[in-house]
């Protein structure tokens, strides 16, 4: 082994490195469960274990500041000192078969939490009886979509990622014949009819269901057993001004519709879909009417 890898190896396969690493995990896996009650699983995982660095907005600011090392990097570091431990202190021997053993399974969690973290997708398909399906749903993520209606066999959709939505402002795709202004956006909200809701504060929306619907904004909650239902208002502008402005929700039971250029776009703000070649091959085709599916890459 040529003395400049040697010298890393043995860095590496320090073992007060090793007892360092298992400490800041220890307290890593603490702060994250103690957070846990403030954002929830999911947000959990992605701000202190699925990221290099754990990052702080300090004084309610845009910026984010590093301030500890997040599960992507202890994994890493923790991963090259066993490696480097075994290259550089272990021979293989039958009586040491056992601890060989054991480190590969480490090994083996280690990498496989990586890849459930670069590519693991929970998602669900609901069929009822008689029905098909190709495209299962995310409801931990939501999308604004666009389906253009016009061709009786053929459904073209433009999807925009909900963080798009909670952003605001100008959505533009070139997918569409149209921009897109969101006017207003609700994390979690409850949804009534006028008629029977207390608060009947004026809102957005001038077309579409919601006209007469009331939306309350709703504290966030991040139970395990309950879900957001976020709200938006969407305009929809035309190269004549505004076609209108719609309210738009998972909550709303059905896509709402607008005709532009004498063709009919359904628009909802619905769970997040993965379509599946399991019907008719990977060609877009499918028994229940196709559905080709276009991401906003904004």
């Amino acid at each position: 082994m040529p003395a400049a890898l040697r010298s890393v190896v043995k860095s590496f396969s320090s073992l007060s490195l090793t007892v360092t690493l298992i400490m800041l995990s220890v307290l890593l896996v603490l702060a994250a469960t103690l957070d846990q009650v403030n954002l929830g699983l999911l947000a959990v995982q992605g701000k202190y274990f699925r990221t290099f660095f754990v990052f702080v907005h300090p004084l309610g600011s845009e910026v984010s500041v590093p301030i500890f090392p997040g599960g992507y990097l202890l994994g890493g570091l923790l991963l090259a000192n066993l490696v480097a431990a075994h290259l550089g202190r272990f021979r293989f021997a039958w009586n040491k078969s056992g601890i060989i053993l054991t480190h590969a399974g480490l090994v083996l969690l280690l990498v496989g939490e990586l890849l459930i973290g670069l590519w693991q997708r929970d998602s669900q398909m609901q069929i009822r009886e008689g029905e098909t399906s190709r495209y299962s749903e995310d409801f931990n993520l939501n999308e604004l979509a666009f389906v253009d209606t016009a061709d009786a066999n053929f459904d073209y959709a433009v999807s925009v990622p909900e963080v798009l939505v909670a952003g605001g402002g100008m959505i533009q795709d070139g997918s569409l014949p149209f921009q897109v202004r969101v006017v207003r956006y609700l994390p979690n909200a409850a949804l009534q009819m006028r008629g029977h809701a207390s608060d009947v504060t004026p809102h957005p929306a001038t077309a579409g269901a919601g006209t007469g619907i009331a939306v309350m904004p709703a504290r966030i909650t991040h139970k395990p057993n309950e879900r957001n239902t976020p709200a938006a208002f969407v305009e929809v502008l035309g190269a004549d001004g505004s076609l209108g402005t719609w309210l738009v929700s998972p909550a709303l039971a059905a896509p709402q519709e607008f005709t532009y250029r004498g063709r009919t776009w359904q628009l909802a703000l619905r769970a997040k879909r993965y379509y599946h070649p399991y019907l008719c091959g990977w060609s877009g085709q499918s028994q229940a009417g196709s559905r080709k599916e276009e991401s906003s890459g904004k």
